[in-house]
């Protein structure tokens, strides 16, 4: 959620109204803000990736498929990020908001306990939460040596929620200075 802060900060110093004063879009502006803090969480994810299977000595299956989901991940939590930082006036309601909803996700969307141990209705309502599509296409990776072929539904899945939150973003963020 340090990106929230980022934008928020940029918000509250009159940077992005004056962004908005160039021929430039709160898309743009979105956009702008945005790839700095993916390219942040992209490179987290590989070098967690890369040093769980170097020091560990872990097997994350396929590598371009895991690639793919580290890359469809970093693209949600950049587009929260966003979305949280468009939709709130200061960094501790962004702190607060993203911590909760991080944890929540994560937990209802199986990355602290397997799915198997969740009840049949809820395995299928954790699907409102992009984790669970992660952890879907993990699981086909590494458990079934599957490709990014054969994750392709939960890789299109990721992408809609990033550019669905990235939309959000931009028309919060629309409204937060324009009024």
């Amino acid at each position: 959620m340090v990106a929230a802060s980022e934008l928020i900060r940029s918000r509250q110093l009159g940077v992005t109204q004056r962004m908005l004063a160039t021929p430039a879009t709160t898309a743009q502006i979105i956009a702008g803000e945005g790839l700095g803090r993916f390219a942040v969480a992209v490179l987290q994810g590989g070098f967690i990736v890369g040093a769980t299977a170097l020091l560990f000595s872990l097997d994350w299956g396929s590598w371009p498929a895991t690639a793919a989901i580290v890359g469809s991940f970093a693209l949600v939590a950049t587009a929260a990020a966003m979305f949280v930082g468009a939709l709130v006036s200061n960094e501790s309601q962004s702190t607060a908001i993203g911590m909760a909803a991080g944890l929540a996700f994560a937990a209802l969307g199986g990355c602290m306990v397997p799915f198997e141990v969740f009840p049949g209705w809820l395995r299928s309502r954790a699907h409102i939460t992009p984790h669970a599509w992660a952890v879907d296409a993990f699981t086909e990776v590494i458990q079934r040596g599957g490709s990014v072929g054969q994750i392709g539904l939960e890789l299109a899945v990721l992408v809609s929620f990033g550019i669905s939150l990235l939309v959000g973003a931009s028309i919060s963020l629309r409204r937060a200075i324009v009024g």
